[in-house]
């Protein structure tokens, strides 16, 4: 159908209260609420930008939201999607569990929902998912952790486990991804984790913030790798956690770029990847958000078309089969950065070069 070219972009930071985005829509252009978890993370706000140019390119009208990290304040935001009107909406969860009654409220209302990169649990009002295949995301990361480190050094090999947290379904797919690749060397003697906190509950950040990553790596340094005992690689699941580890590092004194620990992420955030670069840390992934965008804005047109938005998987949340697609991300390393981020514009030279 023809639709006329316009684009609301409205973006509410709202720390405390929710405070609105002064937009009444007042005629019958389909409109669309994105709900992105954060500010603090770049990707987050990369993946807002492709959703509103993409869905704005269309003709659609977009308002985004940003919740702080704060779940109370994102499941206002969402409840007041009715309000507003919207006809379509996209969320990027905080936490996700605990969210069935504010997103049945707006299927009820025939507002469709497309859970964005994280999967709300135990409700059945979810329309579909477009998100990355976690679990590939884990086997990539442990893949890539044993890689660097058989290259720098020999067997056995010490390791610590950073993880997200246990209720975020996202994570756990993360982990257990992770563990079926290290699982095996664990037990064959190949790594060792000697602060021994190998479970979710031992190496979890509940809210994937930096601080507590922060702490907890430099207990760990002091505790277990003060003496002789020398740490070859860190999992870290995100690049958040990532740089918080390096702080830990490189305030510890121990590790120079020769014998650096193997630190892996995801994101491709930009500090991590001039990281990458200097060698103090050994791969990110890049969660592309253009690719995921697009897929996600191919099913807000589908359905507003009356159509069936293409699907590759479903992903179960504990209570339905969600229809999903699953997009595989690209793991990020000094071999390959430049073709992978400069090359395709995700970043300019510039960006990581400021000074060439």
């Amino acid at each position: 159908m023809k639709r006329k070219l316009a684009l609301l972009f409205s973006l509410c930071i709202l720390v405390s209260f929710f405070a609105g985005c002064s937009s009444v829509y007042e005629d019958d252009t389909p409109s669309i609420g994105v709900f992105m978890p954060c500010l603090e993370s770049g990707h987050w706000v990369k993946d807002a930008e492709e959703i509103e140019q993409i869905l704005g390119s269309e003709g659609y009208e977009v308002t985004t939201f940003y919740a702080n990290k704060d779940y109370e304040l994102q499941l206002e935001q969402i409840s007041q999607s009715i309000e507003y009107g919207f006809d379509v909406v996209i969320i990027a969860p905080v936490q996700a569990t605990g969210m069935d009654d504010v997103l049945c409220s707006l299927a009820d209302a025939d507002i469709k929902i497309i859970a964005y990169d994280r999967l709300p649990k135990n409700t059945s009002c979810i329309s579909y998912f477009a998100t990355f295949d976690s679990y590939l995301i884990g086997v990539q990361q442990a893949e890539s952790l044993v890689e660097g480190i058989r290259k720098k050094s020999n067997a056995p090999y010490n390791i610590e486990i950073f993880t997200g947290s246990p209720k975020d379904e996202y994570a756990v797919n993360i982990y257990e991804g992770s563990m079926s690749v290290l699982k095996p060397l664990i037990n064959s003697g190949e790594i060792k984790i000697i602060s021994g906190e190998t479970t979710m509950a031992d190496a979890c950040n509940e809210r994937g913030e930096a601080l507590p990553a922060l702490e907890r790596m430099k207990r760990i340094l002091e505790e277990y790798y003060s003496g002789n005992f020398s740490l070859n690689g860190v999992l870290s699941p995100n690049d958040s956690i990532a740089l918080a580890v390096i702080s830990a590092l490189n305030s510890s004194g121990k590790y120079t770029i020769s014998n650096y620990p193997i630190i892996t992420g995801q994101n491709a955030d930009l500090q991590n990847v001039k990281y990458i670069v200097e060698g103090k840390q050994y791969s990110t992934l890049l969660k592309d958000p253009k690719q995921l965008a697009q897929i996600t804005c191919s099913m807000v047109d589908a359905i507003l078309n009356g159509e069936s938005p293409e699907i590759n998987d479903t992903t179960s949340n504990g209570l339905i089969e969600v229809p999903s697609f699953l997009c595989e991300p690209i793991l990020v390393t000094k071999e390959n950065y430049i073709n992978v981020l400069v090359d395709s514009g995700y970043f300019e030279y510039s960006d990581l070069f400021p000074d060439s």
